[in-house]
């Protein structure tokens, strides 16, 4: 089942980027770039929530960063 979750996503990925590059000009070479970046890691971060559910989000991150200061401003 995880595999027919990251296929449809993958198509629709894949989908996105049929829709938008020929929306974009020709001499938009920063923009392609910065597209295709974005649209590569999201596809990444989600392949990695389907076959690992349980992985930490942003919140657990920050919360590991600055609990060392929470005993310095209490």
């Amino acid at each position: 089942m995880n595999w027919l979750s990251f296929f449809g996503v993958s198509i629709v990925v894949l989908l996105i980027i049929l829709y938008e590059w020929p929306k974009m000009e020709e001499n938009q070479v920063k923009e392609k770039r910065l597209f295709i970046v974005l649209v590569f890691g999201t596809w990444v971060i989600a392949g990695m929530l389907i076959f690992f559910p349980d992985l930490p989000g942003p919140i657990d991150l920050i919360t590991y960063l600055f609990s060392p200061m929470e005993d310095i401003i209490e």
